[in-house]
C-alpha cells in the first residue's frame, strides 16, 4: 500500500526519534516492507526509511545500482572509508535540496526481507544513499549534517525548460536553521 511520508515540521516528533530493532519474526515487518515498496516505487525516490511511513524500526529501502531495491532490516556500519561533499534531499523534507558530507564507502550488516543474514559493501552514490536512511533510523536528517546553510537550494525550472539550482529564500533559511540539531554523540558516519 503507498502511504504518506512524513514531512517536518509536522511529523517532527516520529521523524526525530531512534527507531526500534525488530524482533526477529514481527509478524508486521513483511506488511511495513511492502509498503515500504510501494511506496518509494510512487515517490520515484533513491531511498526510504521506516520512520519516514510514521513506523519505528530499523528498516531501510535503498535504490541499488540496477535501479532495483534492497530492503535491511536492522542495518550495522562495519566500516566506513572516505568522505565526499556530494547532492543530498529529502522527502520528508520536501523542495529543499543540499550538500552534505558523508562516507564514501560503507559496509555493513543486517537481515533482508526474507531474514537472511547480509554483509554488503556499497560506494559512492549508492553509499550515499543507504548512509542517510540509516541516519533516519537515528532520527537524523541531512539537513544536520550541512557545513552551511549556504549549501541549500531549490530547485525552479529555466527558460530552456531545465532545472536550475537557486539560493534558498530567507523564509526557508529560517526554517532550516529552527529544524536542525546537533548529530548525536553515538553516531560514527
Amino acid at each position: 500500500m503507498i502511504r504518506d511520508v512524513l514531512t517536518i515540521p509536522g511529523q517532527r516528533s516520529v521523524l526525530r526519534s531512534r527507531s526500534l530493532k525488530v524482533r526477529p519474526g514481527d509478524p508486521t515487518l513483511a506488511g511495513l516492507i511492502h509498503d515500504l515498496v510501494d511506496t518509494w516505487t510512487d515517490a520515484h525516490a533513491y531511498g526510504l526509511s521506516a520512520p519516514q511511513l510514521g513506523v519505528l524500526q530499523r528498516v531501510l529501502l535503498y535504490r541499488q545500482e540496477d535501479g532495483t531495491p534492497a530492503v535491511v532490516v536492522n542495518p550495522k556500519v562495519i566500516t566506513v572509508r572516505g568522505e565526499e561533499k556530494g547532492y543530498d534531499g529529502c522527502l520528508s523534507i520536501p523542495g529543499i535540496y543540499g550538500t552534505t558530507r558523508r562516507p564514501e564507502e560503507v559496509e555493513f550488516t543486517g537481515e533482508d526481507q526474507v531474514g537472511q543474514r547480509i554483509r554488503r559493501r556499497l560506494k559512492a552514490f549508492t553509499a550515499r544513499i543507504f548512509l542517510h536512511e540509516l541516519d533516519h533510523l537515528e532520527g537524523v536528517l541531512f539537513i544536520d549534517r550541512l557545513d552551511s546553510l549556504d549549501d541549500l537550494y531549490t530547485l525552479e525550472r529555466n527558460d530552456q525548460d531545465e532545472s536550475e539550482e537557486v539560493a534558498l529564500s530567507a523564509a526557508d533559511r529560517r526554517f532550516v536553521a529552527r529544524e536542525q540539531r546537533p548529530l548525536p554523540t553515538h553516531l560514527s558516519v
